[in-house]
């Protein structure tokens, strides 16, 4: 049982480094976007984020469970 105490913990901590390195280097590309271009474009850039981020949260939902539950 102890082996799969670690195998889960493992896998907990690779799904986590997974999700926060995709926030922080969100994160910093938006601070580099900021420094780079005038504030009027990276208002344009930070609507389309959100959109993009919208449209990935819709097209995902649902997803996992009809893969899982697919044989």
């Amino acid at each position: 049982m102890s082996s799969l105490k670690v195998e889960m913990a493992k896998g907990l901590m690779w799904t986590a480094i997974g999700k926060y390195t995709g926030i922080v280097i969100s994160i910093v590309v938006s601070m580099v976007l900021a420094r780079l271009i005038a504030p009027e474009e990276f208002g344009i850039v930070a609507i389309a984020q959100v959109a993009i981020a919208f449209i990935g949260v819709i097209s995902d939902m649902g997803i996992g469970a009809a893969i899982v539950q697919n044989q």
